[in-house]
Formats: C-alpha cells, structure tokens, sequence
C-alpha cells in the first residue's frame, strides 16, 4: 500500500526505529506516527491520552487532511504544545497522528523515557495496519474495563464509556439533580404510593396542583430500582452535556426534554388517571444530546450467559443512540396497545427534543471552529493555519 502525504501528496518513506515505525516525507519533511508508537518514543502519557479522546470526541472540528494509512478525513485536535494549543491531525480509526516539520519535536516528553520493546511496537505496528485496513468492528477482545464498578453495570445491561470525552470542570449541575432525586426518594420511601398518587403527573390532569406536578414528576421515582438506573446514565452522559452547554442551557434542556416527553405521553394516553413519575423523560434528551455531540466516543454493552462466557460489544454513541431508538418505537407500541406500563412514549419525546438540541448545539459548535479548520482548499491549509497563530 502506498502512503501518500496528507500535506503536499508525496509518496512517505517508512523508517523503522526502536520504538516503531515512522512514515516520513521527503518533500516537506512531515511525519506520520501512531500513538503506541509516540508512546514508547517517550512522548508524554497524558498529552498522549488527550490527544485520542479529543479525536474520538471530535469537539476540536474536522481537519481537511486524508489520513495517509485508510485515506479517511482526519481530526483535528489541538495539543498543549510549546506553551500554546497547536493543531494536530489525528486519525481516530488508525491512531495516527499527522506532524508538520517541528511539532513532533515540540511534543511533550515523559520525565521517564520508555526503553524500547521490539516485541510490542511490532505488535503494535501490525494492529495499526490492521485497523487501517478496515478491520476491527465493534467488537474488541482486548477491550477490559478500568473499573471493577464497570463489570457490574455491564452485567446489569447497561453501557459504560469506554474513552469518556474530556472535561475540564466539576458537573456541579448533574450532581445536584442527582442527589435532589435521592433525597426525594428518602423523604417519600415510607409514602412512596400517596407520594407517586399526590404529586405524579396525570395525563388527564395537566392543571392539577396548578401545573405543579409538571415538575414534580421529574423528582418522584417509583422505588429505589428506577432512581438507581435513571441516576446512573445521568452521571454518566450528563457531566459531558453539562461541560459543553454550560449550567445556563444544560438546565433547560433536561426540562425541555421532560416536558416534551410529558406531552407525547399525554397525547398517547389522554385519558389515562395512572400517575407518570421518574426523570427519564429528561435524560433520555441528556442521552441523545451526548451522542449528537459525541458521536465518536464509545460505548460498550457486556454479552455475558451464566459467568461462563462474557465479550463487551464496543459501538459509537451514535449506533448505540440508533439502537436505542428502535428499542423506545418497538416499547411505545406495545404500550399503545396496554402491554406495557413503562412510558417508552415519554422517553422517544425526549429523545426528540435531546436530538434537536444537540444538532443546535452542534452547529454553533462548527461555527467557532477557526476557518482554516473549515476551509477546503488543501493548497492554502498551511497559511491559513500559521495567520491565526501568528496573531
């Protein structure tokens, strides 16, 4: 396979080091490494780990450089290098990382160099070709969790985060919505029917308590199962959402979210007496949001029959937020048809209003990105990027 340079198309020369292979070009001396590769050349572990996150996140935008190994669109990544952000390209499938002549050299470096390991960066080596050749799926055999609390959720059937996206502040918001339902639940456990009877909202009843329950029904949960499971994909996929909208409009899409799942539920069930409880209406827009922003960052779902046989599935968040949707339509029909009393009508409402959010918040995302980051001519990439930093 030929590699060409993502820069000004010249065929790369593969040099073989102790630390991996490097593919260089002649013409406007660039280099092509992969991160393994980085990592045992002494490159700095956490520069390392930010770089990967950020492409499989894509918060950074997209580079206007093919890949030299699957030819894909790269992403562009900005890399605390020499005392400023600097624009890197990264492949997210091949774990490539596209340098211009002296960013490599910038690169932060470990206090530790690694010594070389001729075994592993072949190992290595062979993986990247292999991903570069289109192989990998979803599936990952060498994938193992990080956290023992992990393999319980995955045997609950839940997904993890297997590179969560990176955050930069504490999701104070997420953690007070978080413990507020707790702290409901501990008031009203002893009460928990007259409670969920009193202050859970009622199709047919929208005006009760003046509209209260409106929101109440947002904090009420039906048992300690229920809260647990809501809670836990709002700490997992709620921090994200939060970093990126801010508290001012994280607030409202979570209410958003819960008032429109509300009103597809009432709208299914018009004249339904029977209290609707529970908060996920609301994350389930919380979900949605995080995989119209995230679309890359992935997920894993653990395959287990009787402790004798366990594979984690890895997905992107937006195939698992697909496959969540055809799970919410196939629920709402039966629930139509009264086989179910589980609102998967509420859910697909704020899903709705999640995916409208996130593609909103999208958009205003892609037009921050610097414009030599959106601009196509490849001729003019290189200037472009020099004036801003030049500024």
């Amino acid at each position: 396979m030929l590699r060409r340079c993502p820069n000004c198309k010249s065929a790369l020369t593969a040099e073989r080091t102790n630390h991996g292979i490097a593919y260089v070009c002649r013409t406007c001396h660039g280099r092509a490494m992969a991160l393994p590769v980085l990592r045992n050349a002494g490159a700095d572990r956490e520069t390392l780990k930010t770089l990967w996150l950020k492409a499989r996140s894509g918060t950074d935008g997209v580079s206007v450089r093919p890949c030299p190994h699957c030819n894909r669109t790269m992403t562009m990544v900005y890399a605390p290098v020499a005392r400023k952000p600097v624009p890197l390209d990264v492949c997210p499938l091949c774990q490539i990382v596209w340098f211009d002549p002296s960013e490599y050299e910038a690169l932060p470096r470990s206090p530790v160099p690694m010594q070389p390991r001729h075994g592993r960066y072949l190992a290595e080596a062979v993986e990247a070709e292999r991903l570069a050749q289109g192989g990998g799926g979803v599936h990952d055999a060498r994938y193992t969790p990080d956290a023992a609390w992990k393999w319980i959720v995955g045997i609950l059937g839940m997904p993890v985060e297997c590179d969560e996206p990176e955050k930069r502040k504490l999701p104070v918001l997420t953690w007070a919505i978080a413990a507020a339902c707790i702290v409901v639940l501990v008031v009203t456990y002893q009460n928990l029917s007259s409670a969920v009877a009193q202050w859970g909202f009622i199709p047919r009843e929208w005006t009760r308590h003046g509209g209260l329950t409106l929101l109440t029904s947002f904090f009420l949960h039906g048992g300690i199962l229920h809260l647990l499971s809501n809670a836990y994909f709002l700490l997992v996929f709620g921090d994200n959402v939060e970093e990126h909208l801010g508290p001012v409009f994280y607030l409202p899409l979570l209410l958003g979210a819960h008032l429109a799942g509300l009103a597809l539920h009432a709208a299914g069930n018009p004249g339904d007496a029977t209290p609707l409880v529970g908060a996920s209406a609301g994350i389930a827009g919380v979900i949605a949001c995080y995989a119209v922003l995230y679309p890359k960052a992935r997920l894993g779902f653990l395959f287990w029959w009787y402790g004798f046989f366990t594979r984690w599935l890895l997905m992107p968040a937006w195939g698992a937020l697909i496959l969540y949707i055809l799970v919410q339509i196939f629920g709402a029909a039966m629930q139509i048809r009264g086989f179910s009393r589980v609102s998967y009508l509420g859910h697909l409402g704020g899903l709705a209003f999640g995916v409208g959010a996130g593609v909103v918040a999208r958009a205003i995302r892609e037009r921050r990105t610097p414009s030599f980051v959106r601009k196509k001519p490849a001729d003019s990439y290189r200037d472009s990027r020099e004036h801003v930093y030049q500024k």
